[in-house]
């Protein structure tokens, strides 16, 4: 419980919005810590973008903007990298958040990651009720978390017991 309050503390108080904004990077920052095995030390976290997208290309320099050079939450520090769909697949990145411009190109790169212990995640719980990624995050009016089961089965990845209280298992 007292991680569920850690993470509700970072609710924004901001207008609601369709983008996503650090306070929703911080949460996804601090799943990380869920992970089973969690993740430790610093982390290359690849933020990924259709190649060759203005739009993806904008939004991932927007979030590189936002996280300033790292995010840092509990044993982990993310360090952003704005990456292509082959550069997304090359094993190097634990961590991948899609972009809204890349939600086409998800199943594709669901396909490509299935056993690899990549957590993806997305600002889209679309994505998630689909299978595509494994995590979307809302912060606003209050902290959601939603989890697909398949998506996290397909990629590998284990939560902690106690993550799985706070969150929106689909």
């Amino acid at each position: 419980m007292v991680a569920l309050a850690a993470l509700g503390t970072l609710a924004c108080v901001s207008p609601v919005r369709a983008e996503l904004g650090l306070s929703d990077l911080q949460v996804m920052a601090r799943v990380t810590g869920f992970l089973e095995p969690p993740l430790r030390g610093v982390v290359p976290f690849g933020i990924v973008y259709p190649a060759g997208s203005i739009t993806g290309h904008g939004e991932g320099r927007r979030l590189l903007a936002l996280l300033n050079d790292s995010l840092a939450a509990g044993a982990v520090v993310l360090r952003p990298e704005m990456i292509t769909f082959d550069e997304a697949i090359s094993g190097r990145f634990p961590v991948l958040l899609l972009t809204e411009a890349m939600a086409p190109q998800a199943p594709d790169l669901a396909r490509s990651l299935r056993g690899s212990g990549v957590l993806t995640m997305s600002s889209a719980p679309t994505l998630v009720n689909d299978g595509l990624a494994v995590l979307a995050v809302r912060s606003h009016p209050r902290v959601e978390i939603f989890v697909s089961r398949k998506a996290a089965h397909s990629s590998g990845i284990f939560f902690a017991n106690a993550f799985r209280m706070m969150i929106q298992e689909r």
